[in-house]
């Protein structure tokens, strides 16, 4: 129901976190601990799908987001699913201007 409210960020890490803990024991896999990921991972992919079509101009929240979803799927051992997350975070670039030499060469 917070959800219906506000849409931040902080919510939809919590809500993915209480699906993803709410399995019966962590050393076993089961079916059931199985669909808490599922779960959690929906609750990221909605959260994500929002952040990068409704709301845009919100990049550090979906940095955010994302670096939290790193985490839990890292966390999730032999089920989590690392590749497809570090897919969707952002690729740090760096900008190049170029300098006039007073020779009148350019250079980067």
């Amino acid at each position: 129901r917070l959800l219906d409210r506000t849409k931040h960020y902080k919510v939809w890490i919590s809500f993915a976190k209480f699906e993803a803990e709410h399995s019966d024991e962590d050393d076993v896999i089961t079916e059931h601990k199985r669909d808490c990921i599922r779960r959690a991972r929906a609750i990221f992919d909605r959260a994500y799908t929002y952040y990068k079509d409704s709301t845009p101009n919100l990049k550090e929240e979906r940095v955010m987001l994302l670096e939290e979803w790193l985490n839990l799927e890292a966390s999730f051992g032999t089920l989590g699913d690392v590749k497809t997350v570090q897919s969707k975070l952002p690729k740090k670039l760096k900008k190049r201007k170029p300098v006039m030499r007073y020779d009148g060469s350019t250079e980067y």
